[in-house]
């Protein structure tokens, strides 16, 4: 499950988000529970990657997003189990992601990948993930509370953000320097909504 996991959840995001692993995340969520008044626009099933999510809102939490895939390994399925809260700021609506962990993992702080979103039509969901370069140099001009690491061994991310601010820190900091750059427009991921089959 160690490769199917960081797969699965930049599959939905995540909702979630991401065509590839994010180079971005974040210890907190922008904001603790949902003020975008859209979630019900979430629910249902939804496809990207060859893979499909089923995404509810909790009747004891209805102020999140939960979503489930599945994953087949070692000749079983395992449930892939994903949170989220979505958040309104003045140049856009985004989604937290809470990253799944291995079973049994207590140790693993939790690290949320944050996107922009925007429901193109009733079927269609696009996500922009974080632009790293933008959020690297927040971090490095003391704009935001993080770290950025090296690691040259990995082409794909050779350098990956770390983001300790606090939720709101991070969506002011959006709210004043806008969008612009620090998502990536080129390389949205797109979930399709798939149809209630008739009856249901």
């Amino acid at each position: 499950m160690k490769t199917l996991i960081p797969t699965i959840a930049t599959g939905l995001l995540s909702l979630l988000t991401f065509t590839s692993c994010s180079s971005v995340n974040s210890a907190h969520p922008l904001t603790k529970s949902s003020n975008t008044g859209d979630l019900e626009s979430f629910d249902g099933a939804w496809t990207h990657g060859g893979m499909v999510f089923t995404v509810e809102i909790p009747k004891k939490a209805p102020a999140t997003l939960a979503a489930a895939t599945l994953a087949y390994e070692n000749d079983k399925f395992d449930i892939i189990e994903l949170r989220a809260i979505t958040a309104q700021g003045q140049h856009g609506q985004y989604i937290s992601v809470l990253q799944p962990k291995e079973k049994g993992d207590n140790e693993t702080p939790d690290r949320y990948m944050i996107s922009e979103y925007s429901f193109e039509r009733e079927d269609t969901l696009l996500l922009w993930p974080m632009e790293m370069e933008a959020f690297a140099k927040a971090v490095e001009g003391g704009q935001l509370k993080g770290k950025v690491h090296e690691n040259k061994e990995n082409k794909l991310m050779p350098k990956a953000v770390t983001l300790s601010a606090s939720g709101n820190e991070i969506l002011e900091y959006l709210n004043k320097h806008g969008t612009q750059n620090h998502f990536d427009y080129k390389s949205p991921t797109i979930l399709k909504r798939i149809p209630h089959s008739q009856g249901d």
